[in-house]
């Protein structure tokens, strides 16, 4: 997936190879609680039967188009696995063949876009890459170091990266921003293992994407916009401040996760 690339490069260029194990370990620790602290906030453990089940035999066939969509999906792994296509261009060449074949409607297409929020994430990223020319980025590290301690550092950037997260784009600011600050932060600590922070980087970053105002949230307001009746207004605030709490949830399981176990985890898989 796109993220790993990201990480992995990022990390790579640090300085640090082969990170993906160990934060894969911490991913799928910290996402296991948040699963069960949302189940325990929505009361799931009163839910006796599937809400409005489905059964195979209600829905329907696949139509034409919809298998073409699908091949379209294979096609773009086929060019990103075997070809080493950029994954963003695999894309764009796929869609842009099934428009013109009118497999989909160009209008809709557009017009389904979350426009607002992608000029608010393109904007945020030139002028971090602003920021990042003029030395902003190593101001930063020092700035967010010299608050910190070997106890507080591994929590620390997993908010962090969550805040930052809320209003930008963890794939195109985050990562890239904040996953070669670990490095240095780690040497001006001292006690922490950088790799423990790239973790709470790449956890905190993924957790509070689902914002609202962050690409994983806007994503989801647009299926809900797309896939259910009678979203109006109403439904869509209700949606939007709910995306914000589950953000809020999800930066408080990171900073108790990740002060417990983020630390134990690098030494114990990736070393030092």
């Amino acid at each position: 997936p796109p993220e790993a690339a990201i990480i992995k490069n990022a990390a790579e260029t640090a300085g640090f190879g082969n990170v993906m194990p160990t934060l894969l370990i911490c991913q799928t620790l910290t996402t296991a609680v948040f699963a069960i602290v949302l189940f325990i906030i929505f009361k799931g453990y009163k839910l006796k039967k599937p809400i409005n089940a489905l059964s195979m035999k209600d829905l329907e066939k696949f139509s034409a188009k919809q298998i073409i969509s699908l091949l379209g999906i294979v096609v773009m792994m086929v060019l990103l696995i075997g070809f080493d296509v950029n994954i963003a261009l695999a894309a764009f060449i796929v869609s842009a063949v099934l428009l013109i074949i009118s497999i989909g409607d160009d209008g809709a297409c557009i017009k389904a876009l979350p426009w607002g929020t992608i000029c608010m994430i393109l904007g945020v990223g030139a002028l971090l890459d602003i920021v990042n020319t003029v030395g902003g980025i190593e101001l930063m590290s020092n700035a967010i170091s010299s608050v910190m301690s070997k106890n507080t550092a591994v929590p620390f950037m997993g908010v962090s990266a969550g805040l930052l997260s809320l209003v930008s784009s963890a794939l195109g600011v985050v990562y890239p921003t904040m996953m070669p600050m670990s490095v240095d932060i780690a040497a001006q600590v001292g006690g922490v293992n950088p790799v423990a922070l790239m973790a709470a980087v790449g956890i905190g970053g993924s957790l509070a994407g689902v914002s609202p105002l962050s690409t994983g949230g806007a994503l989801i307001l647009a299926a809900l916009g797309t896939n259910t009746k009678d979203f109006n207004k109403a439904k869509q605030n209700k949606e939007f401040i709910n995306l914000f709490i589950y953000s809020a949830v999800g930066l408080l399981v990171i900073v108790i996760v990740s002060a417990v176990a983020f630390n134990f985890i690098a030494n114990a898989v990736y070393g030092m």
